[in-house]
């Protein structure tokens, strides 16, 4: 509360000075409105913060589902989540899908890079063969590194026949030179190197992700011995 206060000159009875005190309305409610203000504002200072402590966390969450999914060098999906994809995607045939395709590809000789040119350079190649990859594949298919040098794509409602020419030029892109600048050096390398791939469709659900698998490394592995009798 708020009052006006005024000391008079007249004594009391025992001779004490005398004080009229006279509530003041308007400076009351100026007081608690500002007191009622400044509880607003910090209420919305205090929900702010909130929000933005909530937004962090979300974003750290979503962060961590990322990593936990996705393999750290490439960002493509890791083993475990590539499998966990495929299975619903072997689920939905004859559902949402009529067939999968899967292609399974091995780097040849990859293993010669890292040994002539240290693993920074065979980092390098898995990147760009990672992104080559990711460009290939369309929304609704979906592509791992399943190892070292190992990758695999999912087509969704593809036949083998109808990725063709899309799993030619992987390997056409991937047959390209790639440039190398070894850290401190002032010369360039190219580095060469080609991929095996093997394809295998899907067209009934009972079929197991590892027996997908177990086909479509058959089809890789056939084409890496056929290459190494040409």
């Amino acid at each position: 509360l708020t009052f006006s206060g005024w000391r008079l000159g007249v004594p009391g009875a025992k001779g004490e000075a005398l004080a009229m005190l006279q509530y003041d309305q308007a400076k009351s409610l100026a007081a608690r409105f500002l007191a009622v203000s400044q509880e607003v504002a910090d209420h919305r200072e205090r929900l702010a913060d909130s929000l933005q402590q909530q937004r962090r966390l979300h974003e750290e969450a979503q962060r961590l589902r990322q990593l936990s999914v996705t393999d750290r060098m490439t960002g493509l999906l890791n083993p475990v989540e590539f499998r966990l994809q495929a299975g619903r995607m072997i689920a939905e045939i004859g559902v949402g899908l009529s067939c999968v395709t899967f292609a399974y590809l091995d780097l040849d000789n990859f293993k010669q890079v890292n040994d002539r040119f240290g693993h920074l350079a065979g980092d390098m190649v898995i990147r760009a063969i990672a992104r080559i990859l990711k460009r290939a594949v369309r929304s609704g298919d979906i592509v791992g590194r399943m190892g070292g040098d190992e990758f695999m794509i999912g087509f969704a409602d593809a036949q083998a026949a109808d990725i063709a020419d899309r799993m030619s030029e992987i390997a056409d892109r991937i047959r390209q030179p790639m440039h190398w600048n070894p850290p401190e050096e002032d010369h360039s390398c190219l580095l060469a190197t080609s991929a095996s791939i093997g394809v295998f469709t899907v067209q009934e659900t009972d079929m197991s992700f590892e027996s997908v698998l177990r086909n479509a490394e058959a089809g890789m592995y056939g084409m890496k011995r056929q290459s190494r009798r040409a």
